[in-house]
């Protein structure tokens, strides 16, 4: 698949997190969101989407994120040069890297998996590769290419935005993503949503009945921020708000038939950070170590950074969001699932959220 492109967490951004210990977040006043970058607006109501189940009456979802698919896909040899100055060549016999697998890796793993319904929680292509003369539909091949095995196999799916799948820099505006959900890519459960942050229910039935839907929240947590203090947006005030609105209180969506609800999201929660995980590894720290990309000083601290548990870092936003706070009050949430972060594959709890 494509190259594992370690975002700006793996530098400066463990440092940071390492050297504030456990209390991570912002240190000041409450920095407002850039309501430009468009990942602004409430919590959107979808209608309930009926799946057809393969496991009996068990419900498989399969999370598919940061694979980000490079322009062009036709298999042409080019060079990318990160912000690091690394240089990384793709489609190139010396190379192991390539513009195409991803299509082809999704085809074995679905078909080992054979999930009911995938979630692509980011970063599924990389805005950094287009051209600036490219059209503004550019992004369109390259997404269609990634779901291709998944319609041909007649699995329903949804998506919710990476940092990387819109660029500032990019030829397309934020907003075209949105045609995503438009209709004009077959089997997204979320079509007809006008947001990136929504929610639905899917199950086997016309409605939920019986406990045998989930409710979805798709999360929508920005892209990178130009604030080095901050490196990455998160989940809007106005979006947290109508959550909190439809998940509990006089305005709480009706929960019954609902077994429980699962929240998706690109950039990780801050609250995931420094848990011993349950199931996978934290291996963050560990590629920043590798790389060289933190500073001469930690390597010889390392040892002490674990044995503290400081090694347990993830990629999140320096601005605190109350996303955690307000999935955990949320009756019936579960669990939550984000991307982002590449050398990170665990599951953790911190109260009564996985």
């Amino acid at each position: 698949g494509a190259p594992r492109r370690g975002d700006r967490t793996t530098g400066a951004g463990i440092i940071s997190q390492l050297a504030g210990g456990r209390a991570s977040g912002w240190k000041g006043e409450h920095p407002p969101l850039i309501a430009a970058r468009g990942h602004g607006g409430a919590m959107e109501v979808l209608k309930h989407y009926k799946l057809s189940l393969t496991h009996g009456s068990s419900l498989k979802i399969m999370q598919l994120t940061d694979m980000h698919t490079w322009w062009p896909l036709d298999g042409s040899p080019i060079e990318w040069t990160c912000g690091a100055g690394n240089t990384v060549s793709l489609n190139t016999p010396s190379s192991p890297y390539s513009t195409h697998a991803e299509p082809e890796l999704i085809q074995k793993i679905i078909a080992r998996v054979k999930p009911d319904l995938v979630i692509l929680t980011g970063d599924i292509i990389d805005a950094r590769a287009y051209p600036s003369d490219s059209p503004p539909c550019c992004w369109k091949p390259c997404f269609r290419a990634v779901i291709a095995p998944l319609v041909a196999a007649g699995i329903p799916w949804t998506y919710c935005q990476g940092n990387h799948d819109h660029e500032d820099s990019c030829p397309y505006p934020r907003d075209s993503l949105l045609d995503i959900f438009s209709g004009e890519f077959p089997l997204c459960v979320s079509e007809g949503a006008t947001s990136f942050n929504h929610t639905l229910t899917v199950g086997p039935g016309d409605a939920p009945s019986g406990g045998d839907s989930l409710r979805l929240w798709i999360f929508d947590t920005g892209g990178n921020n130009p604030d080095p203090a901050i490196m990455f947006d998160t989940v809007s005030d106005e979006a947290i708000a109508s959550f909190e609105r439809l998940s509990r209180g006089d305005s709480a969506l009706d929960t019954s038939g609902v077994a429980c609800g699962l929240a998706f999201h690109h950039i990780p929660m801050a609250e995931m950070a420094y848990l011993p995980p349950l199931v996978g590894h934290e291996g963050l720290f560990g590629a920043a170590l590798h790389s060289g990309k933190a500073p001469w000083w930690v390597a010889p601290l390392a040892p002490l950074v674990r044995l503290l548990g400081l090694h347990r870092v993830v990629g999140a936003s320096k601005r605190p969001s109350g996303l955690f706070a307000a999935l955990e009050a949320a009756p019936g949430v579960a669990a939550a699932f984000c991307g982002h972060d590449h050398y990170n594959d665990f599951v953790v709890r911190r109260g009564d959220l996985f």
